[in-house]
């Protein structure tokens, strides 16, 4: 029984081996003295054409092509029976080492890709499932069109594993698709056309069938392995619940708002408590010296010996009185001494002009990081930009129409811009010397323009032939090829014969081209139906000093740059820096005007105005000239002084944060003078009899600063204090932008500055003017005089109050009306709705600002930021640096932030891509490309296919 067993397996086994062969047939096969493995394959020209056995022992190198890719093809591990031959193999094996660079990150996805293009050609059974529908070139019968039926299983499966997978900033089925557009028969559509461009040699007709007969062997889905010695796809190329996509629909779209931060740390807890407390007491302190004759039930004074504190401070303030008006001089050189110490640390002063260090502090963590970045990897480049648009006479798809004029414009403007030459000392350089080459000095520079499509030349644009009869584009030929880059940006060559990659080696992504389209359009195809071409122009930061002055002669250059069919907008790298120094020298015009503004309204307001005898002069008596245009130099000098000392401690400050302050101090200044001034005139002061003494007159004199005095120093501890604490006087919470900072600290500073100046120069100059006033003596002519009798007069009006001055009109028409009960109940309802709104709205109040309001409307900055947020859809590039000792070659490490096959599921790579690619989010704003360099090294390390590199004409050199 056992024998007869034995018997009907040989026989069985015999039987197998007989049969397959004859039912195993090639139907393609190499072309007859063809030696170019991406020649298209040629008919069989028998009806039996077996397949070939190959060996290792014979065959070694073609084994080892076909483990590679196909090594579910080998029935023995030293034996395999194929159709195809070592050309053949070679071909499909170079096809497919290019598909690496797209389909590559999935091990698992490229695996089944492999799988229908090896059964395609080299599947023994080719008869079962293939048959050549048309063939070109006569007997020699090359293959132009073939069916090929492909089980739907196999198919669904294929796509399945793929249509998550990621290659650069896209899905990597959208560089295998049909529009780029996704779809299961897009995709099959895409490789069933011939294109000799992206390496299909021939049409396919693809027909899904669960006919036995058709091709069907396993897939793998993407989230198991292929085999043992590869990994299964990342959680980003193959996600196995819709939740790992990173669902974020349900988040709130809002910014971070300036009055909800949260008590996160301890450390905050101790500095808030710390500003309630210096507060508490400043108050006190406040309260308790503002009462003059406490009773004896009022414990609300503080005592410091015979007297209050107030009473104390008045007695000082009498003697620095008395100091002021017996040695005026030695006050006056004092404080201009101090002045001109102050101001010598102005030789050390340069100003803050770079954007950075206005917002970031030094020590803050964004300047640290950027520090590390350009200490690991180098400086970062420099941006340079133009957005042209086309007008509304253009026709909507710029691709179908014949006019060439806007791209002749733009050829030209490149040409303007390439040969851009700066003079420095003796030399002269031009874009050429500083722009990034990413593949070095035999390639061009990294210009991202659709003029790179044709190598930014004119005549590749207007010589462009079509080498193809039967494409099937329509439109010029220089559109022709353009259309094919906007939707497969890395194709090395066009039915056109051109290449896509620009004149620098590198493909064009055509959202960093194209803008300004309908948003109803999605896909490629919005490409065509852009408003607006984009040119991006990256500078080497090696070179800083050569880069910015290349940029500001681009800057005058464009400034002055006309076109005849098209607006343009642009900006540079220094654009910022530059248009802010525009408008402080703007703001330096305005500074002017405005102190001789504030001069004009100072004179206008607390002098009095009457003409007591014939001569003009006598118009002069109680003008306030002098003090008041003291009062302005002494509030600009102050200011120097603040950034002298300041310079000389090596802060500085920036220019427009200069001419803020001199707005500041000036006014605070005023107001001193207004208080001092009125206080004068409201008790009588101002007018003399003639036989006045100086008893009298030093007593008037001293009333005045014994009351002004302390309001003064009062007023400049409050303004100061609050300005130190933004610029971060512990223990108070400082703010971390140095534009604010360094610009609160040189205000406190200004302040307590002119105080002193106040005392020492003001003061001293007042007490002058009061005595020349009270004499009857005019300010300009100080040798006239006022007759006895007038004074006399003038002195009876002013009692009986017919003589005012301008501020006067205040306390006798404004002040009757405030005091009225229906007014006061409307300021009060008035003032409770503002304070509840203002509360109300502060809480929707965000840090920033939009950067359009950052320049005035005239700016050529403002125009390129409004076309930036209409039609720009990149944003700048976000870093994330990882600092410390961490060993990068431990394998556990790697897969802790790497993003390829293998790595970790929630790894710091695959947490960040998961945030670029979630799209059901609007608040998110992390979009695009995400390189990270542990991913280029382990891809490097273990490379899957044989491409490196390109020089822009081959793919891989």
């Amino acid at each position: 029984m056992r024998g007869w067993m034995r018997l009907v397996t040989v026989l069985s086994c015999l039987l197998l081996v007989y049969f397959v062969p004859c039912h195993s047939k090639c139907v393609m096969t190499e072309c007859d003295g063809e030696t170019d493995s991406s020649h298209p394959p040629c008919k069989t020209n028998a009806s039996s054409f077996q397949p070939i056995t190959v060996t290792r022992s014979k065959h070694p190198k073609y084994i080892a092509r076909l483990e590679k890719y196909c090594s579910h093809l080998l029935q023995e591990e030293n034996k395999a029976q194929v159709c195809c031959t070592q050309l053949q193999l070679e071909g499909m094996t170079k096809r497919l080492s290019y598909a690496t660079g797209i389909l590559g990150s999935c091990p698992s996805c490229f695996d089944n890709f492999a799988k229908l293009w090896c059964q395609f050609t080299c599947s023994p059974d080719q008869s079962r499932f293939m048959k050549v529908l048309e063939t070109s070139g006569g007997a020699k019968g090359v293959v132009e069109k073939i069916e090929f039926k492909v089980n739907r299983d196999f198919a669904e499966g294929l796509y399945t594993s793929c249509k998550n997978t990621w290659a650069s900033q896209n899905l990597a089925l959208s560089f295998l698709s049909l529009g780029s557009k996704v779809s299961y028969e897009n995709f099959y559509g895409f490789m069933g056309r011939k294109d000799p461009s992206v390496n299909i040699p021939m049409h396919t007709n693809f027909e899904f069938t669960r006919d036995k007969k058709a091709m069907n062997i396993p897939t793998t889905p993407c989230h198991k392995p292929a085999n043992p010695q590869t990994p299964a796809c990342g959680i980003i190329d193959c996600p196995l619940e819709s939740y790992q996509l990173l669902d974020l629909s349900e988040m709130e779209t809002r910014g971070v708002r300036v009055f909800e931060h949260q008590i996160k740390y301890f450390e905050w807890f101790l500095r808030l408590c710390g500003c309630f407390t210096l507060t508490m007491i400043l108050i006190f302190a406040l309260k308790y010296s503002c009462h003059r004759s406490p009773t004896a039930s009022e414990n609300c004074y503080v005592d410091f010996g015979p007297g209050s504190l107030e009473v104390q401070f008045e007695h000082l303030c009498v003697q620095y009185a008395q100091v002021v008006i017996h040695q005026p001089l030695k006050c006056v050189f004092l404080g201009l001494f101090v002045a001109s110490l102050c101001c010598f640390g102005n030789v050390w002063f340069h100003s803050l002009t770079h954007s950075i260090d206005q917002v970031s502090a030094a020590d803050g963590e964004t300047r640290r990081h950027q520090k590390t970045f350009i200490e690991t990897f180098g400086p970062t480049h420099r941006i340079e930009q133009v957005f042209m648009t086309f007008p509304p006479s253009m026709p909507e798809n710029f691709l179908n129409q014949d006019d060439t004029h806007f791209f002749d414009e733009m050829f030209q403007l490149i040409n303007r811009i390439q040969n851009l030459t700066v003079f420095q000392g003796d030399s002269k350089f031009s874009l050429d010397d500083i722009c990034y080459r990413p593949l070095g000095k035999t390639k061009g520079c990294a210009i991202m323009s659709p003029t790179n499509y044709f190598q930014n030349n004119w005549n590749t644009f207007v010589n462009v032939e079509d080498n193809e009869e039967d494409f099937d584009y329509n439109e010029h030929n220089p559109f022709t090829h353009l259309k094919h880059c906007i939707f497969h940006p890395f194709t090395v060559k066009t039915p056109t014969g051109l290449s896509c990659f620009g004149e620098f080696g590198g493909p064009i992504d055509p959202a960093l081209v194209f803008a300004g389209w309908n948003k109803t359009w999605h896909g490629t195809e919005k490409y065509t139906k852009a408003r607006t071409f984009m040119i991006t122009i990256l500078l080497s930061g090696k070179n800083e000093e050569k880069a910015i002055l290349w940029e500001a002669e681009f800057i005058k250059m464009m400034s002055g740059y006309e076109m005849k069919n098209d607006s343009f907008t642009f900006m540079t790298e220094s654009s910022v820096a530059h248009e802010l120094q525009a408008a402080v020298e703007t703001d330096k015009l305005v500074s002017v005007l405005a102190c001789a503004s504030v001069l004009l309204w100072v004179n206008a307001m607390i002098g009095i105005y009457h003409w007591p005898e014939s001569s003009l002069l006598s118009a002069f008596i109680h003008q306030k000239l002098l003090i008041s245009t003291s009062s302005v130099c002494i509030s600009v000098i102050s200011v120097w002084c603040s950034i002298g000392i300041y310079s000389f401690g090596g802060q500085h400050a920036t220019d427009n944060a200069i001419v803020v302050l001199f707005f500041v101090i000036t006014l605070i200044g005023i107001s001193r003078i207004f208080l001092t001034i009125r206080t004068f005139q409201s008790n009588g002061h101002c007018y003399g009899h003639p036989d006045i003494t100086d008893r009298e007159m030093n007593s008037r004199i001293t009333d005045t600063m014994r009351r002004c005095i302390p309001i003064v120093l009062t007023n400049s501890l409050i303004c100061s204090t609050c300005f130190f604490l933004a610029g971060g006087v512990l223990p108070y919470i400082s703010v971390s932008m140095p534009a604010v900072e360094v610009f609160s600290r040189h205000a406190g500073l200004a302040i307590l500055i002119d105080t002193a100046f106040y005392l020492l120069v003001i003061l001293p100059l007042f007490q002058y003017d009061a005595r020349r006033e009270m004499n009857g003596r005019c300010e300009i002519w100080p040798w006239y005089q006022l007759s006895a009798d007038t004074r006399i007069r003038l002195s009876e009006d002013a009692v009986g109050g017919t003589l005012r001055s301008p501020v006067d009109w205040f306390k006798i028409a404004i002040a009757p009306l405030i005091l009225n009960k229906l007014c006061r109940i409307v300021i009060l309802i008035f003032f409770s709705i503002t304070f509840v709104s203002s509360i109300y709205w502060s809480r929707k109040l965000e840090f920033g600002f939009d950067q359009t309001m950052a320049f005035s409307k005239t700016s050529y900055l403002t125009k390129h930021f409004q076309n930036m947020n209409k039609n720009l859809n990149v944003g700048p590039p976000v870093w994330f640096v990882i600092e410390g000792d961490i060993n990068w070659f431990d394998p556990k490490i790697q897969k802790k932030f790497c993003t390829v096959a293998g790595c970790d599921e929630n790894s710091m790579g695959n947490t960040i891509r998961s945030l670029a690619y979630a799209e059901n989010y609007n608040g998110n704003f992390l979009r695009g490309d995400v390189n990270i360099w542990i991913d280029s090294f382990l891809q490097f390390m273990h490379p899957r296919g044989t491409c490196c590199n390109t020089n822009g004409q081959e793919f891989c050199k």
